[in-house]
């Protein structure tokens, strides 16, 4: 009984926390498709940021699992190589501001479940979607879980600048 407590109290605190970060950046422009490219280039090809070596996944795998994105004019989706840890990077474009809204709200219900799924087998990776790194800015959304948050907002920050 309390561990079902104490995960649904952490889905609570989670949701909360991503809709506190789930705002736009400082900067007032909006991210480019340039700009996200090179951000997904930088990101994806860091050693210090993800716990291992990130892949980038197909269409299919991208459809299966964010089924919501399949509108999106542009995404480009990563996962930790092994499938063991909860490392992930989503960059997507939203065909207008009110989808990104959408994609921002399911992104967040994506995070709950998977802190249900590893609290199961791989507690020890909890902590990283716990502080999921979720960004919108423009009409992009960012979506990042890793073992260096500081660092890939910094990251991002410096895209930007």
């Amino acid at each position: 009984m309390k561990r079902a407590q104490l995960i649904s109290l952490t889905a609570v605190i989670l949701a909360l926390a991503a809709v506190l970060l789930c705002s736009c950046s400082k900067n007032n422009l909006p991210i480019t498709r340039e700009q996200a490219e090179k951000f997904v280039s930088d990101i994806s090809t860091s050693t210090n940021i993800f716990s291992e070596e990130m892949i980038q996944l197909g269409d299919n795998s991208v459809s299966n699992v964010f089924s919501f994105l399949d509108d999106s004019p542009w995404k480009v989706c990563y996962a930790g190589i092994s499938g063991v840890t909860a490392d992930e990077l989503i960059v997507a474009e939203a065909p207008s501001t009110e989808k990104l809204d959408e994609y921002c709200t399911k992104i967040n219900r994506y995070i709950e479940n998977r802190i249900s799924q590893f609290s199961g087998y791989a507690p020890e990776e909890t902590p990283k979607l716990e502080s999921a790194l979720v960004i919108k800015d423009g009409t992009y959304l960012i979506y990042i879980v890793c073992a260096d948050v500081q660092a890939a907002q910094q990251m991002f920050n410096d895209i930007k600048k």
